[in-house]
């Protein structure tokens, strides 16, 4: 887990989880032993380095238990959970039957057939589309407290012993878990930091060479299940007051399930642009323009689910035309997007899943580029369409100006086709670490753009697709 992503994961547990304290320990609980707390410090380290791990886990008291199931990979790092809720009573959050992927600070999730009891384990591949994503709240959501346990889980450095040594965690009793046999010890939620100066005070400890360091301080109390060699095989904590959690790991499930593309889709590994590759970008608009774009398929998440349109591109006369279906809208609508602005109007109502040609002539609402804005600014679907109609301009070349604000992403596969992803920084992103910029370009071997990809103001990703084709003749009256 990089510093930034193990940082957010510490900052999610702050108030996410109640201290469970040494919750049934007994008497036989003591402070650990300096070998003990060594091993409780390499734990997230030695996940970090196993990767990947199947997992079963239980929230909820025995009568209204929600059952989950799937793998955590602590190096991308990202969990891909199925979820069975209870007949009823479950926790807020809880009771439907959804798919969850998730990575530090983002949740998706997608509904699945509402089977009650054990979840079974959800398919390697995951299905690619109805994927509604929203930010993470542990604070609120029992189910995102949980995931930013399992990534807090994970971390590429060791623990402060010394901290550990010298805290509230305890030895609690010897055990078996998986076939092996296991030490149960109370330890922190998240990384332990390094401890302050001896007086010092605002580190969230206690102050004092003698006080031990309060785990509540640390994310709350965790018990782990940790055998020899400082594997982990099973975590129990309390989510929230009266709603228990137990996480059975299966280390030997190293499974590598697939991340959606709402979530990003493959790990990245940004690098500037090669001579060549920058040759590519600097032709990619006149490209375009001569392949004359295609029909145009766009997939949208956001927090009430997935926007979707699908019509025709001509990048020549830079239009777009698209049918446009809402998540809870009572009808779709046709939008044409040109240089000038965006026009948009109530769909026919038909099953088709692109707009009628011709277009309609009347009942069009239009309103000016630089006037189309919401109280967030402007709409992600302008962003994407806009970006999409100047991606056909000839005579704007980007060149080697663009060369140090473009990254290779990676190489990946779509259609059936192999495509390069390029990230291109605008102006206002140059601070942006490479990766982490709002547009992604996917471009072919014959250097015309495939997808373009944004990453949406929710933190998800859209995707507009464009199906190389004929393009028919697209005209509206307005």
């Amino acid at each position: 887990m990089s510093g930034l992503l193990a940082a957010s994961a510490v900052a999610a547990l702050a108030h996410g989880l109640v201290s469970c304290g040494a919750a049934g320990s007994g008497s036989e609980a003591r402070p650990l032993s300096p070998a003990e707390a060594r091993r409780l410090a390499g734990m997230r380290l030695e996940n970090h380095r196993d990767a990947r791990a199947g997992l079963h886990a239980v929230i909820g008291p025995r009568d209204r238990e929600v059952r989950l199931a799937g793998w955590v990979d602590w190096a991308r790092p990202m969990a891909y959970l199925s979820v069975r809720p209870p007949g009823s009573g479950a926790p807020p959050g809880l009771s439907e039957a959804v798919l969850v992927q998730a990575v530090p600070g983002l949740v998706a999730t997608r509904p699945q057939a509402a089977a009650r009891g054990s979840a079974a384990t959800p398919p390697v591949a995951p299905p690619p589309d109805r994927w509604t994503v929203r930010p993470a709240d542990p604070a609120a959501t029992p189910l995102d407290a949980l995931l930013a346990l399992l990534f807090a889980m994970g971390h590429p450095a060791r623990d402060d012993a010394g901290l550990l040594a010298h805290s509230e965690a305890r030895w609690l009793r010897r055990d078996r878990a998986a076939g092996v046999d296991v030490d149960v010890v109370l330890g922190p939620a998240v990384p332990s930091a390094p401890r302050a100066a001896p007086g010092a005070t605002g580190s969230g400890h206690t102050a004092g060479p003698d006080a031990p360091a309060r785990l509540a301080a640390m994310g709350g109390a965790v018990q782990y299940w940790l055998d020899d060699r400082a594997r982990v095989h099973r975590v129990e904590a309390l989510l929230a007051r009266g709603l228990p959690v137990r996480v059975d790991l299966n280390r030997g499930d190293r499974r590598s399930p697939g991340l959606v593309a709402a979530l990003g889709g493959a790990p990245v590994a940004p690098r500037p642009v090669t001579a060549a590759e920058s040759a590519v970008l600097a032709q990619l608009r006149r490209r375009n323009h001569a392949a004359g774009g295609g029909r145009l398929r766009i997939t949208l998440p956001t927090t009430t689910g997935a926007h979707t349109a699908a019509g025709w591109l001509d990048w020549r006369d830079s239009v777009a035309y698209l049918r446009v279906t809402e998540p809870g809208a009572q009808r779709a609508r046709l939008l044409w997007a040109d240089r000038t602005g965006v026009a948009t109007r109530a769909a026919p109502r038909t099953r088709a899943a692109r707009p009628p040609l011709p277009a309609p002539g009347a009942g069009w609402q239009f309103a000016a580029w630089p006037t189309r804005r919401d109280a967030h600014g402007g709409f992600d679907l302008d962003l994407l369409l806009n970006e999409l109609l100047l991606a056909g301009l000839r005579g704007r070349q980007e060149g080697a100006a663009r060369q140090p604000v473009a990254h290779r992403l990676r190489g990946d596969v779509l259609a059936g086709a192999a495509v390069t992803v390029y990230e291109v920084r605008k102006e206002a992103e140059r601070g942006v670490r490479p990766g982490a910029a709002r547009l992604r370009y996917w471009v072919d071997g014959a250097g015309v753009l495939r997808r373009l990809e944004l990453r949406t103001r929710s933190g998800g990703f859209a995707q507009a697709d464009v199906l190389p084709g004929r393009v028919p003749r697209l005209s509206v009256g307005r």
